[in-house]
C-alpha cells in the first residue's frame, strides 16, 4: 500500500494541475491525441464487419428465399448462389420423398437440412452435383417394421398376411447427424 504522505503529495499535485484551465485543456488534448487513432481504427473495423455481415445475409436470403440477383454481383458469386438454389431444389425433392416414408406425421426439418448443406458446400465447385440422397440419409435412420394387411388369396378369400416394410425415422439430435 502507498505511503499516506505520497498520496497526499499526489493529491496536491493533481489539484494544482486541475485548477489551471490551461493544464486541463492540455491534458484533454493529450488524451484525445492518444485515443483518437484507436477510436478511428475501431470505427473502421466495425464498418468493415458490418458490410461483410450484410453481404453474407443477402447471399443467404437469395439462396433460401429466392429473389432477383443484382447485376452488380460478380459472375462467380452469382454462379454459387444459383448452384445452391439448384441444390436446395433437389434436396426439397429428396426430403419430400423421405417424408413419404415416415409415419406419425414425422418429417425432416428442411431448414436445418439446407442450412447445414449451405454451411458445408457454399462456394464449392458444383454442389448441386453432390450425392444428395446420401446427404439426406445422414438425417434419418431406417427401421424395418411389420404390419398385418388383408389380401385376397387365389380363391378370392380375404386372408390376413404380415408384411415387412421400411420406415424412415428423422434424427432429431444434431450431434448424431
Amino acid at each position: 500500500m502507498a505511503d499516506p504522505a505520497t498520496l497526499a503529495m499526489l493529491a496536491k499535485a493533481a489539484a494544482a494541475v486541475l485548477s489551471s484551465e490551461k493544464a486541463r485543456k492540455t491534458i484533454g488534448w493529450v488524451i484525445v491525441a492518444i485515443f483518437s487513432p484507436i477510436i478511428v481504427l475501431l470505427v473502421l473495423l466495425c464498418s468493415l464487419l458490418s458490410g461483410t455481415a450484410e453481404h453474407n445475409t443477402t447471399a443467404l436470403e437469395l439462396c433460401f428465399h429466392g429473389g432477383v440477383i443484382s447485376a452488380s454481383v460478380p459472375e462467380d458469386y452469382r454462379g454459387h448462389i444459383e448452384n445452391m438454389r439448384d441444390s436446395f431444389f433437389v434436396l426439397d425433392g429428396g426430403a419430400a420423398e423421405l417424408d413419404g416414408q415416415m409415419e406419425n406425421g414425422d418429417s425432416l426439418d428442411r431448414t436445418r437440412v439446407k442450412a447445414i448443406f449451405y454451411a458445408l458446400y457454399f462456394g464449392e465447385e458444383q454442389p448441386s452435383q453432390r450425392a444428395h440422397k446420401q446427404y439426406l440419409d445422414c438425417f434419418v435412420t431406417y427401421e424395418e417394421r411389420t404390419r398385418t394387411v388383408t389380401e385376397a388369396d387365389d380363391a378370392g378369400n380375404e386372408v390376413e398376411v404380415e408384411e415387412t416394410y421400411t420406415v424412415a425415422v428423422p434424427i432429431r439430435d444434431l450431434s448424431v447427424v
